[in-house]
């Protein structure tokens, strides 16, 4: 590839070869179980935190 992503680690300053497209992002995606978001999950209100 001629093009290459810039990015900042820590303190480290990376190169990587930039992908040509987004196939492997939805390999990625498509390999997470299907519990991963359930539509009858149910979440707990944010708690209240002094100060904030």
């Amino acid at each position: 590839s001629k093009e290459v992503e810039v990015f900042r680690r820590g303190n480290e300053i990376v190169l990587r070869e930039k992908d040509a497209d987004l196939s492997r992002a939805f390999e990625l995606l498509a390999s997470l179980p299907t519990d991963f978001t359930t539509a009858d999950r149910k979440d707990d209100f944010p708690q209240r935190r002094k100060g904030l």
